[in-house]
C-alpha cells in the first residue's frame, strides 16, 4: 500500500495508490496507543468514523475472555476454547492450525456465546445440517472431529459429564463423508497421469532445477517431504535418504502468539514457513535411491552446508508446497498440453507408483511402507487406479493355459486345498477364492 498525503484536507489524511495507478480515499490514518501499551495505526473514511472503531477497539479489549474461568458449568464456549488451544500448543502445528482454523471459521460464529454445559444433541444436529448444506460434508466431518476432540478434553478435565456427540450423529457425518470422498476420488480419476505422461514430464524436468523434486516424487514422497529432504537426510554411500521433516506453509495471524511463530524462516508474505515433523513414525521413513537419483544429488550437494535444504527458492528460501505447485507444477502440465488435467496434485504422483508397481507385480506392502502408510489397507483403498500402459502384467494370465487346454493334467494325490485372499480394493472387501493347485 503506497500513501500519499492530503494536505488540502489535513494532516492525518491520506490517497491509497494502487499499482494500476488508481487512487482510493481520502482516508484518516491516525496512530494511538492500544490498550496493550503499543502504539500502531488505524484508518477510517472520517475522522467521526475513526473515533468510534477506538472506542469499539477498548470496548473489545476489556471483554475480551482472559481464560481464567471461575465457574465451567456457565462457561461459554468462546471462554473455553481458549484454555484448549493452549493446550493444543503441544501438539504439532498442523493439528493447531487446523483446530483454531475451525473454531475461528465455524464452530464460535454459531457457538460464540453459548453455555458449554447447555449443548445437546439437538443443538448438534441443526449444527451439522447448516455446516453441510453451505460447506459439503468433507467440512463437516473435520469441524465435528475438532468439536468431538473439544468435548472429550472437557470430559477429561471433569467439566463435562458426558460427551453431547452421539454415536447415531457420528454414524451419519462419517458416512457422508465417505461418499462424499468417493465422487471426489472417481472426478479426480477420471484423467489420471499415465505412464506416457509421466515420461514427459521428466524429459522436460531434464536439467532443470527442480528435477530433483520429481525425482522424490517418483520414490513415493509428498511434496512436502521432497522439499523438507536437507543434505543431511542423504547418504551418498548408502544410496538411501531419510525422512524425518516436511515443509508447511501457515498463515501468520493464526500463529500469534504461540510458541510455534520464530523468525526462522518466515518471510515478509502473510505465510509463516515452517519445518514440520512428520506427523507418524511410519511417516519416518528410509528409502533407498534410483541410482539415476544419487547420479543427480552428487552434484547437487556439491557446494551445499550439512544444514541446507536440497531444494529451495532462487532467494534460497523454503518452497512451500503451495509455491511449487503455483510456480512449477502447474505450469509444467500446461506446457505439456495436459491442461484438461491442471487439477491433478503433485500427490497423483504417489498413486501412480503405487499401482504402476503392483502392476508390474511388486509386493505391495512393501510398496505401503515405502509410501509411509501404516496400514497396506490405507494404500488399497485410496491409492489403487488402473495404469493406463500397454506394458502391464495381467494379473490373470495364470488362466491362459485352462482356456486354451494345454495344461497338463495332475494326479488328485498332489493337489491340495489352498485359499487365497485379495484384500481390498476401493473400500470394499473381495471375497476370497479358493482353488485346487498342484503342489510344488
Amino acid at each position: 500500500m503506497v500513501l500519499k498525503r492530503d494536505k488540502r484536507k489535513g494532516q492525518y489524511w491520506y490517497w491509497d495508490i494502487q499499482p494500476n495507478g488508481k487512487a482510493y480515499g481520502p482516508i484518516y490514518r491516525r496512530r494511538f496507543v492500544h490498550e496493550d501499551g503499543v502504539s500502531r495505526f488505524m484508518q477510517a473514511s472520517s475522522y467521526t468514523d475513526w473515533k468510534a472503531k477506538k472506542k469499539q477497539h477498548r470496548i473489545d479489549f476489556k471483554n475480551k475472555p482472559t481464560g481464567v474461568i471461575k465457574d465451567h458449568t456457565k462457561a461459554t464456549l468462546l471462554e473455553m476454547s481458549i484454555p484448549y488451544l493452549e493446550s493444543r500448543q503441544t501438539k504439532s502445528v498442523g493439528n493447531y492450525v487446523r483446530v483454531k482454523g475451525h473454531l475461528d471459521r465455524y464452530i464460535l460464529p454459531h457457538y460464540k456465546n453459548k453455555v458449554v454445559s447447555k449443548i445437546n444433541a439437538n443443538d448438534l444436529m441443526i449444527f451439522a445440517k447448516k455446516i453441510n448444506k453451505s460447506k459439503g460434508p468433507l467440512v463437516t466431518r473435520e469441524v465435528f472431529v475438532v468439536l468431538t476432540a473439544f468435548f472429550h478434553w472437557c470430559v477429561k478435565k471433569k467439566w463435562l459429564t458426558h460427551n453431547p456427540i452421539d454415536a447415531d450423529l457420528r454414524e451419519r457425518i462419517k458416512d457422508k463423508r465417505d461418499k462424499a470422498v468417493d465422487k471426489k476420488r472417481e472426478l479426480e480419476n477420471e484423467f489420471p497421469l499415465s505412464s506416457a505422461d509421466i515420461e514427459r514430464i521428466f524429459a522436460r524436468v531434464k536439467g532443470r532445477d527442480d528435477e530433483i523434486v520429481y525425482h522424490f516424487m517418483a520414490h513415493g514422497l509428498r511434496i512436502g517431504e521432497a522439499l523438507g529432504v536437507k543434505v543431511k537426510d542423504i547418504n551418498i554411500f548408502k544410496k538411501t535418504v531419510r525422512l524425518t521433516h516436511q515443509v508447511q506453509s501457515y498463515p501468520k495471524h493464526m500463529l500469534e502468539g504461540t510458541s510455534f511463530l520464530s523468525d526462522d524462516g518466515i518471510g515478509k508474505n502473510s505465510s509463516a514457513v515452517v519445518l514440520n515433523h512428520l506427523k507418524t513414525k511410519e511417516s519416518r521413513r528410509t528409502l533407498v535411491l534410483l541410482p539415476e537419483t544419487v547420479d543427480l544429488l552428487v552434484k547437487l550437494i556439491a557446494n551445499k552446508d550439512r544444514d541446507d535444504l536440497i531444494f529451495t527458492t532462487r532467494i534460497d528460501t523454503p518452497c512451500t508446497p503451495d509455491n511449487f505447485r503455483k510456480r512449477h507444477w502447474k505450469p509444467l502440465l500446461v506446457k505439456l498440453g495436459l491442461d484438461h488435467k491442471i487439477k491433478l496434485h503433485p500427490h497423483t504422483m504417489r498413486t501412480y507408483v503405487f499401482s504402476k508397481g503392483v502392476a508390474a507385480g511388486k509386493d505391495s506392502a512393501l510398496i505401503s511402507k515405502a509410501l509411509g502408510h501404516k496400514n497396506i489397507s490405507v494404500t488399497m483403498q485410496n491409492y489403487f487406479t488402473d495404469i493406463e500402459d500397454d506394458n502391464q502384467v495381467n494379473p490373470l494370465d495364470h488362466m491362459s493355459g485352462v482356456v486354451s487346454n494345454t495344461e497338463k493334467i495332475v494326479d488328485n494325490q498332489s493337489l491340495k486345498w489352498r485359499t487365497y485372499t485379495t484384500g481390498r480394493k476401493n473400500g470394499r472387501n473381495l471375497k476370497a477364492n479358493s482353488a485346487y493347485v498342484s503342489q510344488p
